[in-house]
């Protein structure tokens, strides 16, 4: 405590370890009117500061570093009762009151401090605290010193033990009784013998169990007893002797003074300085209902937003409580009274919202209820005010985010003048107010024709996927019941002598059905399957229905004969119902014929659509292990970008370098190379499947008549249209919902969108039509998540020019692919050593605009894909290898993705090694993944085929398109819609 308290008169600003305890400690938030009782300060601020203690003597350093504390500090939770006693307001509220101080003091010196601050603010009647408890968060809970656990973990040893010796001499038993009956005749003696022997091997472990499980429980905790020493204790003062010394200096929280209530009260005079009039009055009234104590002039202060804590740890957001200003506002109650149904017309207008102290929840803090209470005598607004501070206590400029409840009649201008005249003197020297966002000119999304295309296009695809969906059915139901195969058996005739009975008849008509046991049915739809394969338009109109039949323990399924399968259905039976004969296919409807419309329109019934995404099955010369690695991707991106948003909108960014500091942390560091998953399984469809339709010859019907440089240049053409058709619609339409949503956001919200899409989408969005968007700077590009969909298409231009090359002139295509995958390489080093990236050290996208995005510095993976493509192709997925080949390369593989994951864990690379890292590691990755391919393909994948090829990733993967384009939007709607930002913790990320 001595050494805390000589620090505090010092005039040096750079005691920073003092700023940082006071940093640390909890304080007054905003929104305590509406519950907000949890001044908690930042645990893992003060934590941090306890550990460089730690590790500064243990490494025997005597030289005196500012920012580290020179005694060991310790977080305590407070709980108290504060008590406020204003107009209109008589309340009691239970807080909690998170305090970082000397470790030196104890829980009863912890309770003096706090007794003594409060009783130095003066004889203030309006508002009391009375301690209940105090725990002391350092001193953590340890299971190894708890008798409880030894026990249980005793327990636990036996009973796996006991499980494992049962195992063991259950299976000698079986493998006993195995060899006596081969080689005697007393088999019976001998499971009486196992019948004797098991209970009592089980009678024994339960009551092991049941004795260690008997020991009498200890608890005797440090807060119990503190509570019981705290119980029924009055309010307790220090004696006048003890005095806080004089000063002359500055605190953090002075410093951060921003907008205070007191300086706007002692600074305001009307009609003084440059503000409307209508605002200047509404001002007067507020400060009038300041000073007279009224309950609504302190909501409206308990609203704004002001310096709480965690500043060194990147606090940037005093946003204050935008909902409570919202519900303050006279409309807001009203419209709350009006779902009373007891609530009379007088007392609608009087309506509004107020704890009430007999109405508490089960934590015993107050629940908001209705009473007749004053209410604001004019309409408020919530302002955010974005401010830049450049002061010694931070050694970068800062941005603060403050927001404050005042008058609507104000406008940006009018808050601007305020905010100077609410700032303390010291505040005001070091901030500079950069914008303010008011409610005046809010972006109206039914004004905007963006908003009207977008109604139009949702409108028009919801009543198509209505009428398809009801159009599917009705054609379904039509045509099966035509088609369908339908025994009906009699109830007294024997299922045996029915199949033999009809067997024969069946093949004197020629009948294409026949009954076949069900063990039998598996090797037919087999066949079934090859057949679609092999003509895929055959069944493409087909309706196949199977019944089963079980009858005396057996089951039979009807299904078409292997001939008829293979030769198409043409004469599928029909029952008379009668006498068990079935009649040809001429008693039914032809076969339907679709036209482009109707085709058209089922191409939206949601009915279909469901069914071939959910479908667990693919082709037989598909290959399935994409599924996994597109699935699993996904979740990695989505995963990645949940951090970054998280970090960006939290009350405590620093959290992150302590974060990136966990080993398995690298994981999302290193997510970049989920991106280049994607490129690699792009090329590597790209080329696979060009080479396989090339060779079906289907690629000639574009090309028909032509030769030479025509027919590629139109090969070029069809594949260029078939991929902008693909990928267009629904990137134009999420486009345009991200530009709606961020400019709502960027009139509504307390947070600022993370990129300027409420302006790029509008002025920019031919270039993401374009896909060429990468090509400009990283300040000008709408959907800044879009980078990859314009590299991966610029990337399959390429790479269509590559491989029309390869159908008559390989040498020369492969001579093209080697240097452009060279020429990457080189000129990705290159700029990593011009701007000395560190890729151990540095942030990810640090070099986003030069590096992260650029397609000449991602194009390595895409092109080591068609590498992969062509030669699964030439080996038709068939290849043989010995044990000691595929073991090689799976441990080389493994490897390669391991070591690129978590292999610069706590490691410094000099500048020529970081530049050829970032050159070389994205293709690295790729090669990696070509092994797991290659080996999965060809049936040496096991386990990891199993996953990967698993058919519950089937529909995540077909949807990855559409997620990896929806998904940043959900995760800036569930953030922007906050009213204060996220707190990050060691349980919450990834550590």
């Amino acid at each position: 405590m001595k050494g805390w308290t000589t620090a505090l008169p010092r005039k040096r600003e750079s005691e920073f370890f003092w700023h940082s305890l006071v940093d640390a400690t909890g304080r007054y938030t905003s929104g305590l009117f509406s519950g907000n009782v949890f001044w908690l300060g930042n645990v893992d601020q003060c934590r941090e500061m306890r550990i460089k203690f730690i590790d500064r003597h243990s490494d025997d350093k005597s030289e005196h570093q500012e920012d580290i504390p020179p005694f060991l500090v310790s977080m305590s939770s407070i709980t108290l009762n504060l008590s406020i006693y204003q107009t209109n307001l008589n309340e009691t509220y239970r807080v909690i009151f998170g305090f970082c101080s000397p470790d030196s003091c104890n829980l009863e010196d912890t309770e003096k401090l706090l007794y003594f601050v409060q009783d130095q603010r003066g004889n203030d009647s309006s508002m009391k605290i009375a301690i209940e408890t105090i725990r002391n968060l350092s001193k953590k809970y340890s299971l190894w010193e708890d008798p409880i656990f030894h026990v249980l973990l005793v327990a636990l040893v036996v009973v796996i033990v006991i499980v494992m010796l049962g195992t063991f001499y259950d299976i000698a038993l079986r493998y006993q009784v195995l060899h006596m009956e081969q080689n005697a005749h007393s088999s019976s003696n001998m499971m009486t013998e196992m019948k004797i022997l098991s209970p009592n091997e089980n009678v024994e472990g339960e009551v092991t169990i049941t004795k260690l499980w008997s020991v009498k429980k200890h608890n005797g905790t440090l807060e119990g007893s503190v509570q019981d020493s705290l119980a029924n204790q009055q309010v307790r003062t220090l004696t006048n002797t003890d005095k806080i010394p004089e000063r002359n200096w500055t605190t953090l929280p002075e410093a951060l003074d921003i907008f205070n209530v007191r300086y706007l009260a002692s600074n305001w005079t009307e009609g003084k300085f440059p503000v409307q009039e209508q605002c200047a009055k509404d001002i007067t009234r507020y400060i009038e209902g300041l000073k007279r104590q009224e309950g609504w002039a302190l909501k409206v202060d308990d609203a704004s937003g002001r310096y709480t804590n965690s500043f060194f740890w990147g606090n940037s957001y005093y946003v204050g409580s935008a909902t409570q200003c919202a519900y303050i506002d006279r409309d807001y109650g009203k419209k709350i009274a009006k779902v009373h149904e007891d609530a009379s017309i007088d007392e609608v207008e009087e309506f509004n919202i107020e704890p009430r102290k007999k109405n508490s929840g089960p934590s015993g803090n107050n629940l908001w209820v209705g009473t007749k209470l004053d209410k604001p005598p004019y309409k408020l607004g919530f302002y955010m005010i974005t401010i830049s501070m450049n002061t010694t206590l931070s050694p970068v400029t800062r941005m603060i985010y403050l927001g404050v409840c005042l008058p609507f009649s104000c406008n940006a201008t009018d808050v601007f003048v305020i905010t100077k005249l609410a700032g303390s003197e010291q505040a005001v020297k070091h901030l500079s107010i950069e914008k303010v966002r008011d409610q005046h000119n809010a972006y109206n999304m039914y004004e905007d024709p963006v908003f009207w295309i977008l109604f139009g296009v949702s409108a028009t695809i919801f009543f198509l996927m209505v009428i398809g969906t009801a159009y599917d059915i009705y054609i379904t139901r039509k045509y099966t019941h035509g088609r369908n195969v339908i025994y009906d058996l009699e109830r007294h005739v024997k299922l045996e002598q029915l199949a033999v009975k009809n067997q024969k008849s069946l093949s004197e008509q020629r009948c294409t059905s026949m009954l076949i046991p069900f063990t039998e049915n598996e090797r037919v739809t087999n066949t079934y399957r090859q057949a679609q394969d092999k003509d895929s338009s055959k069944d493409s109109d087909t309706f196949l229905l199977l019944y089963s039949v079980a009858f005396q323990g057996k089951v039979y399924l009807p299904v078409p004969v292997t001939e008829a399968i293979i030769n198409g259905p043409q004469s599928l039976a029909v029952n008379n119902n009668n006498n068990h004969e079935c009649s040809l296919r001429s008693a039914s409807p032809e076969i339907h014929k679709f036209s482009v419309f109707e085709e058209l329109l089922l191409s939206f019934s949601i009915r279909t659509n469901v069914k071939i995404i959910c479908d667990d099955k693919v082709g037989g010369d598909t290959i399935s292990t994409i599924h996994g690695l597109r699935a699993i991707s996904m979740a990695w991106v989505i995963l990645g970008h949940t951090c970054i948003t998280a970090f960006k909108y939290s009350d405590n960014m620093e959290y992150r370098k302590v974060v990136e500091k966990k080993f398995l942390f690298q994981t999302i560091t290193n997510g970049a190379f989920s991106v280049d998953t994607f490129f690699f399984m792009g090329g590597l469809l790209v080329s696979f499947l060009y080479f396989r339709t090339n060779a079906k010859g289907d690629l000639n019907k574009l090309t028909q008549g032509t030769r030479g440089i025509i027919a590629g240049g139109l090969k070029f053409i069809g594949l260029l249209i078939y991929r902008f058709c693909r990928l267009t619609a629904p990137y134009m339409f999420v486009l345009g919902v991200v530009q709606i949503a961020m400019k709502w956001f960027h009139s509504n919200s307390v947070f600022e969108p993370p990129t300027a899409d409420h302006y790029n989408c509008a002025n920019y969005w031919w270039r993401n039509l374009l896909y060429i968007n990468t090509l400009f700077p990283v300040d000008q590009m709408c959907m800044i998540w879009s980078w990859y969909v314009a590299d991966d298409t610029q990337f399959y231009i390429v790479g269509a020019v590559i491989l029309i090359l390869a159908t008559n002139h390989f040498k020369i295509a492969t001579f093209a692919m080697t240097t452009l995958l060279m020429s990457s390489w080189l000129t990705t080093g290159y700029i990593a050593l011009v701007n000395n990236h560190m890729p151990s050290s540095d942030d990810p996208l640090a070099l986003f605009d030069k590096i992260y995005d650029k397609p000449w510095t991602r194009l390595g993976p895409y092109l080591i894909g068609m590498s992969m493509g062509y030669l699964l192709f030439k080996i038709d997925c068939k290849i043989k290898m010995s044990k000691t080949t595929v073991c090689v390369g799976w441990l080389l593989s493994s490897a390669c993705l391991l070591s690129l994951l978590y292999g610069l864990y706590e490691t410094e690379l000099s500048p020529i090694m970081a530049a050829t890292y970032s050159s070389l590691s994205h293709s690295v990755w790729a090669l990696g993944l070509s092994w797991i391919v290659i080996a999965c393909s060809t049936g040496y994948g096991g386990y990891v085929n199993s996953i990967l090829s698993a058919p519950i990733l089937y529909p995540i993967s077909r949807t990855t398109y559409c997620a990896y384009l929806v998904h940043p939007l959900v995760i800036r709607l569930t953030a922007m819609n906050l009213d204060s930002p996220f707190h990050l913790g060691k349980y919450t990320m990834v550590c």
